[in-house]
């Protein structure tokens, strides 16, 4: 009964998540993310992806409640998407770091030392002076690891807040051994000179394969801040290590080794990466999609083409995702196709947008016939991409919907807002008249 029941939780929360729209509040996103925490982790990394598409602040914020995560790849899909260079990511991720609840400081902490870039310096330097303050319910260790990061970065912010947690310590520190430096801390700025990458790699790897979760993740971490700052010199062997341990049969070894080649960023990778496309696991095939896309070869596209029929709706997914970033319009009829076929929403969607940033004017009628899908967000996301990308071949089938009184509800409004949009770029007696008529009609 316990496990139908939670079956039954986690398929509404997943049915809800998909019907989210960009005016959703934070006491709406608050409530998705309680229910979603129930669920599989299939379904907790969808809500992840979907609370990363939507993009706005509050969402990115929900995005960063999910933290601490028991699962290393929901923690490491959350991580990724926290550090990428957008302001309202990384005012989530601070914001998180400000959190009363110390589990969540610690997870923040976790990602801006993994990440190891000094634009975190001025929010963690705050984070220590409103610690000395009492602003904040923080234990001294955790303090401590926010001041060794401080340290590691050396910036003049940073150091003037070392100095300050220093100066109000000096009484502790005379009577205790200093603090180890932090396990997974890998600064871009590291001195490379002094790195055994051979021996350093093959310890990190035999955590992973028979540590616990968060010795993998310590583990994960460290590997791919040694990817950071990998020395020209080093990077065929290493290439070729990764390669073999890519026989390793436990599937996060395999995972984290591709991810970790996707922090590498070197065309080297890109035979060993095109060999894990046909890895027994999943969540393997997606990562070497991902990495081939992070390095940005466009001639790969050719071999993530045939992933676009893999039995994984997440693979095909993310191939349609790689074939909208290192494709060409030419992909505008097998996008047109995906977008009117009955795969998974979450593949079609991924389809719209691919052809909304190739430009692909060839896949317009499957937008405009995407508009009647009984989806929501894919009739969102269709709107939005003809906001961008609808001309004058479809202006007709534009102005029809717009007057369409079969579907008066409420959530098409942002629909024919984005109708409007590409009607008023077009610029035509017709659209111009259909744009006046709108407006005057609209309560």
């Amino acid at each position: 009964m316990n496990h139908h029941s939670q079956h039954t939780s986690a398929d509404k929360a997943k049915k809800r998540l998909q019907q989210v729209t960009r005016s959703a509040g934070l006491k709406e996103l608050e409530s998705l993310r309680k229910k979603a925490q129930g669920a599989d982790e299939n379904t907790r990394l969808q809500f992840v992806e979907m609370l990363a598409k939507l993009g706005t602040e509050d969402a990115l914020y929900t995005l960063a409640l999910m933290l601490p995560e028991t699962s290393q790849r929901v923690q490491q899909a959350v991580a990724h998407i926290l550090t990428r260079p957008d302001r309202r990511a990384a005012q989530a991720l601070y914001r998180l770091l400000g959190s009363r609840d110390v589990r969540q400081q610690g997870a923040a902490l976790e990602i801006i030392a993994a990440d190891g870039d000094i634009r975190h310096a001025k929010a963690l330097a705050g984070y220590v002076h409103a610690v000395l303050s009492n602003a904040l319910p923080t234990p001294d260790d955790l303090g401590e690891r926010a001041v060794s990061i401080l340290e590691a970065m050396g910036t003049d912010e940073a150091l003037i807040a070392v100095n300050r947690w220093r100066e109000q310590h000096s009484s502790n520190t005379l009577a205790v051994a200093p603090a180890p430096p932090p396990k997974a801390v890998v600064m871009r700025a590291g001195r490379a000179d002094i790195v055994n990458y051979q021996q350093a790699l093959h310890a990190l790897i035999k955590h992973i394969r028979a540590g616990r979760w968060g010795d993998q993740q310590d583990a994960a971490r460290a590997l791919h801040g040694l990817m950071r700052g990998l020395p020209d010199e080093h990077v065929p062997e290493v290439v070729a290590m990764f390669a073999q341990a890519l026989n390793d049969e436990n599937p996060v070894v395999r995972w984290t080794i591709v991810e970790a080649l996707a922090w590498l960023s070197r065309v080297e990778a890109v035979p060993v990466l095109r060999q894990c496309l046909c890895d027994p696991n999943w969540s393997v095939r997606v990562a070497a999609i991902l990495a081939l896309v992070e390095i940005g070869d466009v001639a790969t596209v050719r071999w993530i083409e045939p992933m676009l029929d893999d039995p994984n709706t997440n693979v095909q997914e993310a191939a349609v995702e790689a074939v909208g970033r290192l494709g060409s319009p030419r992909y505008a009829p097998l996008l047109a196709h995906l977008i009117n076929s009955d795969r998974d929403p979450m593949v079609r969607i991924a389809a719209v947008n691919a052809a909304r940033r190739l430009r692909a004017a060839g896949a317009l009628p499957a937008l405009v016939a995407a508009l009647s899908s009984p989806h929501l967000q894919l009739r969102w996301t269709a709107a939005r991409s003809l906001a961008e990308l609808a001309n004058e071949t479809v202006e007709n089938d534009l102005i029809a919907r717009l007057y369409d009184e079969g579907r008066p509800q409420l959530e098409e409004k942002r629909v024919c807002d984005w109708l409007i949009e590409a009607l008023e770029r077009m610029d035509t007696p017709a659209a111009r008249t259909a744009v006046r008529q709108w407006k005057q009609t609209r309560v």
